[in-house]
């Protein structure tokens, strides 16, 4: 299927709909499998691997590829059409269709730390609503990594722009990137990371255990938050495949000392959102990139 399709027409045409109707278009292309992603059996690949084909609604019962592929491919339309939705709702959107467990701290700055798990936009813009203004971590995009999909670009140019109005503050683009994060902090804004993310070569890295073998993080970000005595909370926003709702569990600030504890930390926290829903992991077809 084509990025138009996967990234623009499904997931707008699923947000111009009362979201119960939109969430049912989306599970019924969803489980068509004459439709794929393109990266779809590589992530397939890697799940079987690292985690295995479990998912919820499974209630521990075997399945087979095709299910865990359609469970993935869902998740996808609908972190992409909440791109529309942020952008097209307002906050009582957030109150009927999102259950939050856990409060972000009452005052900043802290260190706000997530994976591409589940369909995060939401729980950004329920940060800014409790009044924090942040700055969000992302990779600086490139024209050529696009390969001529104009589609696709122009999805995650939007997205930018949708993190920017949903954190309230502009993105900081990562590489050399340290001095303007202690600036971020010193102004009490804070920060939102995501902790699997692959990272280039000449990028410091520090290894936490995961799974058989290691997680590789950004060790930068995680030697400032442990030297500045930076709270830490950790966050996850789930999709509830049988009826759309979504979960935002935001877990107690922590703050961390030792780089390497903090490293830990993070990468169980990525182990047990896998262990919840394998198939809710965007990052699986980069998996061989980010576990050692």
């Amino acid at each position: 299927m084509s990025t138009a399709a996967t990234h623009w027409r499904w997931p707008a045409l699923a947000a111009s709909l009362p979201w119960p109707r939109g969430f049912a278009l989306l599970a019924r292309v969803a489980a068509r499998d004459t439709i794929s992603f393109e990266a779809e059996a590589a992530a397939c690949e890697q799940a079987r691997r690292f985690a295995g084909m479990n998912l919820p609604e499974a209630r521990g019962t075997v399945i087979d590829e095709m299910a865990w592929r359609r469970a993935w491919r869902l998740v996808q339309f609908v972190d992409h059409t909440d791109l529309f939705l942020t952008l097209t709702r307002t906050d009582r959107w957030l109150d009927r269709h999102v259950d939050v467990r856990g409060a972000w701290p009452a005052e900043g700055p802290f260190l706000a730390v997530t994976c591409h798990w589940g369909a995060g936009l939401w729980a950004l813009r329920h940060l800014g609503r409790a009044g924090h203004r942040s700055r969000f971590l992302a990779r600086r995009l490139s024209l050529a990594e696009f390969g001529g999909d104009g589609a696709r670009r122009r999805y995650m140019q939007m997205r930018i722009r949708a993190t920017e109005r949903a954190t309230r503050a502009p993105v900081i683009y990562t590489g050399g990137a340290t001095a303007e994060i202690a600036q971020a902090l010193d102004a009490r804004t804070s920060i939102v990371a995501l902790c699997d993310v692959p990272l280039p070569a000449e990028r410091s890295k520090i290894e936490a255990p995961f799974r058989r073998g290691h997680l590789a993080m950004p060790r930068g970000l995680i030697a400032l938050a442990c030297a500045r005595g930076i709270p830490v909370v950790t966050f996850s926003a789930g999709v509830d495949r049988a009826t759309g709702r979504r979960r935002l569990d935001i877990a107690p600030a922590e703050v961390h000392r030792d780089t390497a504890a903090m490293a830990a930390a993070l990468a169980r926290s990525l182990e047990a959102l896998l262990d919840r829903d394998s198939a809710a992991w965007h990052m699986w077809p980069y998996a061989a990139e980010l576990i050692t």
